[in-house]
Parts: structure tokens; C-alpha cells; sequence
């Protein structure tokens, strides 16, 4: 009874080890993911017709309204209005007027929100590795997404 049981054991085993490989999850570098990003994110522009500017980061940005009034510090904290969106046009978090410290965003954010200043209004076209990475958001954001925001700068405090 007791080697009935072991060949069911690993019976079972053995056909639970081959469906995970068929689902094997390939992890590639920053770097790699970064170039498969950029390649993802200038195809998109290109295909829309958008002109933006390049960060060294890799960030690409439009910006649509300097602003006049301060620059945000990484250390300040802005009020925003802004819509995240995937490449796909789905809107994954919107908000008309939330304050944030800066540095505990995303680093596209982080890298993308200071080029303006308060009363501007900036789209930011931000790779995985910007944003959230392979980890995703569970049920919002998917792993190694590329983001869209859409971001106005209402206020400034540092």
C-alpha cells in the first residue's frame, strides 16, 4: 500500500514539475529589459506621431505647459492631477488633485515632474524599469508595463 502510494506521490510530482516549466518565467537584466522598453516606447510614439524628448534615464516626455512657478525638489511635495494609462490606451489610476512627496514615487515621476514647474502640465512615457518593473501591480498594472502619464502640476511645496 505504502509504494501505491509513493508512485502516486511522485507520479503526481512529476507531472506538476512539467506543467511549471511549460510556464517558466524568463527574467532578463535591467539593462535588456530597458533596451526591449525603449524599442517598445519609440515604436509607439513614432506610430502616433509624438515628438518628445529624452531623458538620459531613458523617460521620454512632452512637456505641454512649462509652468511659472517653483521646481519641485525631490524632497517637496506637489499636488497633481494626473492619469496613468498602458500603451493600450487603459486608464489604470486617475486623479484630479492628490499631494505626494516626491521621492516616494516612481522614479519616472521623480525624474519627470521636476522638468516642469508649478502650472505645468507634462506627458510622461516612462519604461517598466521607471515604473513599476517586473513586479507589475497585480490586477492594475501588468509585469514590465510601460507607462503613460498625464501629469499637471497644480502645487508646489519644498
Amino acid at each position: 500500500m505504502k509504494s501505491k502510494l509513493l508512485m502516486i506521490c511522485m507520479g503526481t510530482l512529476v507531472a506538476l514539475s512539467s506543467c511549471l516549466k511549460e510556464q517558466e518565467v524568463i527574467f532578463v537584466s535591467f539593462e535588456e529589459q530597458m533596451a526591449i522598453d525603449l524599442e517598445i516606447l519609440d515604436e509607439y510614439l513614432a506610430d502616433n506621431n509624438i515628438t518628445a524628448q529624452t531623458d538620459p534615464s531613458g523617460l521620454r516626455y512632452v512637456i505641454r505647459e512649462q509652468g511659472n512657478g517653483p521646481t519641485p525638489e525631490l524632497t517637496g511635495t506637489v499636488r497633481v492631477g494626473y492619469e496613468g494609462t498602458l500603451l493600450n490606451g487603459d486608464v489604470f489610476d486617475s486623479n484630479e488633485g492628490t499631494s505626494f512627496q516626491l521621492n516616494n514615487l516612481i522614479e519616472g515621476w521623480q525624474i519627470g515632474i521636476p522638468l516642469i514647474q508649478e502650472g505645468g502640465d507634462i506627458t510622461l512615457y516612462i519604461p517598466s524599469g521607471l515604473a513599476y518593473g517586473p513586479q507589475g501591480i497585480p490586477g492594475f498594472i501588468p509585469a514590465n508595463a510601460n507607462l503613460i502619464f498625464t501629469i499637471q502640476l497644480m502645487e508646489v511645496t519644498n
